[in-house]
């Protein structure tokens, strides 16, 4: 019985420290963040973790012109985009 709650209490630590991970932004995430544009005229997407601050830098190419902007994601499971 011992064995059991120290399992439980372990499988409960993992998934509280787990649900804190999240991926970082798609094109379609961006795309959504932006409005109601396609994911297609989001190319060469390329998001890292930012150092030092919330959310990830993400560097993506919108109609021929590159841009990168800091991507962090909301309560609701969205994402804002930061200048």
């Amino acid at each position: 019985m011992r064995a059991a709650r120290k399992a439980a209490l372990a499988w409960g630590v993992a998934s509280v420290m787990l649900a804190g991970c999240d991926s970082a932004p798609t094109a379609a995430d961006i795309a959504k963040a932006f409005g109601n544009h396609l994911a297609s005229d989001f190319q060469d997407v390329s998001c890292a973790q930012a150092v030092g601050l919330p959310g990830y830098n993400c560097s993506y190419t919108y109609l021929r012109n590159k841009f990168t902007k800091r991507m962090v994601k909301k309560q609701d499971g969205g994402w804002d985009i930061i200048d």
